[in-house]
Parts: structure tokens; C-alpha cells; sequence
């Protein structure tokens, strides 16, 4: 992918390889292609094992690899949004990279003991939702007012990477929680949806970015500049993305999608 982007250091359009909106398909590539190759080594990782819940341990040593991750990288970086080409076929966010992999063979790891099956584990909606309420206001502080009582560049990353393992983790678990509490039902507009989402994720970026890049510099709040692109792009990424699913390259998705909503 080559985008032309106007580059106000020159004072012209400047050409660059750029994946971003797409890296995490490029990941997720990669994990389905390693997850393959662990099967056919260990044919028994692609079997279930007995029902199991994780205990508190669990939960504190995705957290504590979380914060590891945010301090050791942003150490060594100096820039956590820092942006990696491989090969000009992979994009990668160094600082998430990690956590991509983590919360993958997660997933492998809850389908492996039976999560979200009726009798086995569900993340509690009551008793992940206030650890998120307080995680979300500790990150908060931690950017805006906690520079005002460290005294050092470290201490203040340590804030931010507790705030970030605190609110990942919870905010994870809990929306898991909630979710499934209140959203675990389908219907006919809700199937539609899910049958075309991955479509609409692949072409949203072209109908975005024309109202973000007319509305940048306007002098207005960033929440209502995100809401009307939203409501602008919202009906042409759908009717995209339902004209995608037509086409040979993504009519399988659709089939894979609706099969398992009905």
C-alpha cells in the first residue's frame, strides 16, 4: 500500500509505505500461520482440554506483563507509538506487538478449557466492571495530574505503564463480562453486521479519511470531529463492505460468518 500524504516540511507530497490501519491482519496472519505449524508439530494443541476457571494468579500475571511490556519497551524506544517496517509487508507497533501474541494464544488458552460454554468460566460483569471504573480513573490521573507530584521522567512512566497494564487487563475481562451478560443474543441486524464487519474494517480507511482530513484543522472538539466522520462514513463502508462480500475474494467469510450466526 503507497499513500501520498501532504508533507508541510517540504511543502509537498511526500511518498511512504504505510500499513497502519491494516498491521493488525498482518499479525493476525502471522499468529493463525504459527498456531498451524504448533498443530502439526503437537496435533494435540488443536484438542480441548477439561473445564477449568483461572485463578487470581492468572489475571495478575497478564497485568504484570503488561506493565514489564510498557516500561522495557518505551526504555528502549523512547517512543511508544513507535511504527516498524519489515520487508515493506509487515507494519508493526512495537510497544503492542507483544500484547498482540499475548492476548491471541489467550484466546487459544480459553478455548482450550471451555470458556464462555454454558457451566464454565465467564468473566463476571460485577466484579470486573469497578475494577475497570477505577483503572480507567487511575490512567486518567496518571497523565494529567500525577506529573505534578513525580519527580523524575521514570517514576512518571511507571505511573502511565501500571496505568495501562491496570485498564488492559480489566477493561479486557470486564467488557468480556459485559457483553456477554447483556449482548449475548443475535438477530437479523445484528447478523448482518457481523457477516460484513470484516469487510467493512478492510475498506472503512478510504471513506475516513476525506471528512478527518477536511475537519482537521476546523475549531472544534475532537469527540464531535470522530462522531461525524463516523455518521459520514458509517453508510458507505457498509454498503462497501455488503458489495465486498459479493466478490470471490471474501464470499467465503461470508458464508463462514452467517453459518455460524445461524
Amino acid at each position: 500500500t503507497r499513500y501520498y500524504w501532504f508533507n508541510p516540511a517540504t511543502g509537498g507530497a511526500g511518498e511512504f509505505f504505510n500499513q497502519v490501519p491494516f498491521w493488525y491482519l498482518g499479525m493476525l496472519l502471522l499468529l493463525y500461520a504459527a498456531a498451524y505449524f504448533i498443530v502439526k508439530v503437537c496435533p494435540s494443541y488443536a484438542q480441548q482440554k477439561a473445564p477449568s476457571s483461572p485463578r487470581f494468579w492468572f489475571f495478575l500475571l497478564i497485568g504484570i506483563f503488561t506493565f514489564i511490556n510498557c516500561m522495557v519497551i518505551d526504555m528502549i524506544t523512547g517512543d511508544e507509538y513507535l511504527w516498524v517496517n519489515i520487508g515493506y509487508v509487515l507494519k508493526i507497533q512495537v510497544s503492542r506487538v507483544l500484547l498482540y501474541i499475548l492476548y491471541f494464544f489467550l484466546g487459544i488458552y480459553a478455548w482450550h478449557h471451555h470458556w464462555f460454554e454454558d457451566g464454565c468460566y465467564v468473566p463476571s460483569a460485577v466484579k470486573w466492571t469497578p475494577w475497570l471504573i477505577v483503572s480507567a480513573i487511575f490512567l486518567d490521573w496518571s497523565f494529567i495530574h500525577s506529573p505534578a507530584y513525580v519527580s523524575s521522567p521514570l517514576e512518571f512512566l511507571t505511573y502511565i505503564s501500571l496505568g495501562h497494564a491496570m485498564l488492559l487487563t480489566t477493561a479486557v475481562f470486564g467488557l468480556l463480562g459485559i457483553f456477554y451478560r447483556f449482548c449475548n443474543f443475535t438477530n437479523n441486524i445484528l447478523g448482518t453486521l457481523a457477516s460484513t464487519s470484516y469487510t467493512m474494517y478492510f475498506c472503512h480507511t478510504i471513506f475516513i479519511f476525506w471528512p478527518s482530513l477536511y475537519m482537521m484543522n476546523m475549531d472544534m472538539h475532537a469527540f464531535y470531529k470522530w462522531l461525524i466522520a463516523c455518521i459520514i462514513t458509517w453508510p458507505l463502508t457498509f454498503i462497501c463492505g455488503k458489495l465486498l462480500l459479493q466478490t470471490p475474494l471474501f464470499s467465503a467469510s461470508k458464508k463462514a460468518k452467517i453459518n455460524s450466526i445461524n
